[in-house]
């Protein structure tokens, strides 16, 4: 649903994207990051008093003050209740029990990182994906976002039910790609000093192989 330069989506009962446009131009294009924009339609409730929007699923409420402009923590509240009690979210709040992810340059890190991964004691998981390029259908390639002051986020909630959003995760973001096995042709590693003989002998086992 549209609201001024705000767009909300209910992907799941416990995920929903908020989009804030500043030229109310939204994105419906898969990103590099995230594949997967269209989901099956789930049941949810609207809100509207004319000075805030209310959408609750059976697992969160979110609140947007109408009007206010992109997301801040003075118009964006999420709140949700588990096995531990009521809990409330905001833009900005320190996800303090977050269990941690995998850096882009781990290959590179002498020193444990501190980036956040979408497993958290909180239940909750933000994933912004408001600066990632996106895909162009025509040419099949990559273009730079057409508002660069947008947000584009995916709120997940899911109390412990860890397993519910690697599920999510993973259909939102589309699969691994795996790199086919021919790419990698024949690997052969030895210490040994061969001769041009043995290495003539050596290529001829694997033709025979």
């Amino acid at each position: 649903m549209v609201r001024g330069n705000a767009r909300f989506q209910v992907l799941s009962a416990g995920v929903i994207r908020l989009e804030y446009a500043p030229r109310g131009k939204f994105l419906d294009a898969p990103s590099v990051a995230v594949l997967n924009r269209r989901w099956e339609s789930v049941p949810f409730r609207v809100a509207d008093s004319g000075c805030w929007l209310q959408i609750s699923t059976s697992k969160f409420r979110l609140r947007y003050r109408l009007g206010a402009g992109a997301f801040t923590a003075d118009n964006l509240r999420v709140s949700w209740s588990d096995e531990d009690g009521e809990h409330k979210w905001k833009p900005g709040d320190r996800d303090d029990k977050n269990l941690g992810g995998v850096p882009g340059d781990i290959a590179l890190r002498t020193v444990a990182g501190t980036e956040p991964g979408p497993l958290s004691r909180n239940g909750y998981f933000l994933l912004d994906d408001s600066h990632t390029a996106v895909w162009n259908s025509a040419a099949d390639w990559v273009q730079p976002r057409p508002e660069k002051s947008g947000q584009d986020w995916y709120f997940f909630v899911y109390g412990r039910d860890f397993k519910q959003v690697l599920h999510d995760l993973a259909h939102l973001l589309g699969p691994e790609p795996m790199v086919p096995r021919y790419i990698f042709g024949t690997w052969f590693g030895s210490r040994a000093g061969y001769s041009s003989d043995e290495w003539k002998r050596i290529i001829q086992r694997f033709r025979e192989e």
